[in-house]
Formats: structure tokens, C-alpha cells, sequence
């Protein structure tokens, strides 16, 4: 996902995680990574909410960024 911030700009983000083929399933852990020109500014943990992920992220400079979910 390519995100853009201004400097200064605090994110919640909210990513609803669905299976194609209707299966039930339990999210247990998961990780961001905030990617810009392809070195790791910075990451943490994703607050799980059933299927629905929550990130706060703040990163040190404005732009484009990649956000990548592990």
C-alpha cells in the first residue's frame, strides 16, 4: 500500500483482512514495516480487532511511503 504524509502527520490506519473463499479464520499476530526508498523508516504492531487492523504511524519525514503488513 503507498501512503503519502505531510511532516508531522499522525495515521491511524485501517486494514480489513477477508478470505476470498469465505473461510473462517483468526488473525493471531501481526507487524507493520514503513518502507521509503526501500530501507525500513520504522515499524511495530498492528492492534488486532477480529479481522480488522489498526496502525498508528507517524513517520520522520513527509512523502510517499510504502506500508507493508506481515
Amino acid at each position: 500500500m503507498k501512503l503519502y504524509f505531510e511532516l508531522g502527520e499522525r495515521r491511524h490506519v485501517h486494514l480489513e483482512i477477508y478470505s476470498c473463499k469465505n473461510e473462517n479464520f483468526k488473525i493471531i499476530s501481526a507487524e507493520w514495516e514503513l518502507i521509503k526508498y526501500g530501507e525500513v523508516e520504522s515499524a511495530g504492531d498492528c492492534n488486532i480487532m477480529d479481522h480488522l487492523l489498526d496502525m498508528l504511524i507517524q513517520p520522520n519525514e513527509k512523502g510517499y511511503y510504502k506500508l507493508k503488513v506481515i
